[in-house]
């Protein structure tokens, strides 16, 4: 995921702050997990730290106030009961246990505190880098997966979040769509991304020719040459009982 990307979700964690809200918040770019908090520290990835650090100060103050801090998404370094929220964004796939991450993030929210996430639909066709992977794997190549894509499906989070013991659970699906200028647009973009970037480096250039060659076709691509592409993730959120 770009770091401007990455940026966004530390500055909704920050503003939040702004309001008097304790976020803790996860990122990961890639695996292992990492853990991110905020209010008055964030534990995150240090791409994200970095991009945090120089982007959000500008434009909104209230970075001034927050720490920035890599953690462990497994046992996040926090007492019980810190915070008025927790939210993994985009990370969920990457913890070894769901379930004991999900344990972690209602351990440290305050009783009546909220725990959410988002995760791209990575079995259900939702993920922006589907059309590059199954290409990839159609020529017999063997990209990396994250260790635990099932929990990206809205009906495995609906239920780690029950057994996790959260009330009033929500669950929302959320469908965007980015347009690139052009295919080399497109390629430039996704192929800096960890999931694709190891294998890629690997491959022969001919090879890389061919799945480009092989990836144009599936593209919507539009009169002036844009590409735009949907993507989709699951969201979801509940309540620490009081």
């Amino acid at each position: 995921m770009p770091a401007s990307q990455e940026t966004s979700t530390c500055l909704g964690a920050i503003r939040a702050a702004a309001r008097g809200v304790r976020v803790a918040a996860a990122r990961v770019r890639g695996a292992p997990a990492r853990s991110l908090r905020e209010a008055r520290r964030l534990p995150i990835s240090k791409s994200c730290c970095a991009a945090a650090r120089t982007s959000c100060a500008p434009c909104c103050p209230a970075a001034r106030v927050a720490e920035f801090r890599q953690g462990d998404a497994m046992a996040v370094p926090f007492p019980a009961s810190r915070f008025d929220a927790a939210v993994m964004a985009l990370v969920l796939v990457f913890v070894p246990d769901p379930a004991q991450g999900i344990a972690e993030m209602v351990r440290v929210v305050a009783p009546g505190g909220i725990v959410a996430t988002y995760m791209w639909d990575m079995v259900g066709g939702g993920f922006p880098l589907d059309p590059i992977l199954l290409e990839m794997r159609a020529m017999g190549l063997a990209p990396p997966r994250p260790p635990q894509v099932d929990a990206s499906r809205m009906d495995a989070l609906r239920g780690l979040w029950i057994d996790a013991g959260l009330e009033g659970v929500q669950t929302h699906e959320i469908a965007v769509t980015r347009t690139f200028a052009d295919f080399r647009d497109f390629w430039m973009t996704n192929s800096k991304s960890p999931a694709l970037g190891p294998t890629l480096a690997a491959m022969a250039s001919s090879d890389v020719e061919t799945l480009q060659s092989r990836l144009r076709p599936r593209l919507p691509i539009d009169s002036h040459g844009r590409i735009s592409c949907g993507a989709r993730a699951h969201a979801i959120k509940g309540r620490r009982p009081k």
